[in-house]
């Protein structure tokens, strides 16, 4: 298709020559967002104030890695 900013003109499906090939996609299906179990809880910080919590635990299964 073309488009010159008020118009659409189609032309064809498939153009390989000019490397268009229109595509149309319909009916998506998405889960609903839900709470994750394993959240982290929420950070209460002020800004220009020391800030002294837990904010992160971080593992590694590999027992020769280094920090």
């Amino acid at each position: 298709f073309t488009f010159d900013g008020l118009t659409i003109t189609g032309t064809t499906t498939d153009n390989t020559g000019t490397g268009h090939n229109l595509v149309v996609t319909d009916d998506f299906a998405y889960a609903e967002p839900t709470t994750a179990s394993n959240a982290q809880p929420g950070i209460a910080a002020t800004a220009g104030l020391t800030f002294n919590g837990l904010v992160a635990i971080f593992s590694d299964l590999d027992p020769n890695s280094t920090g």
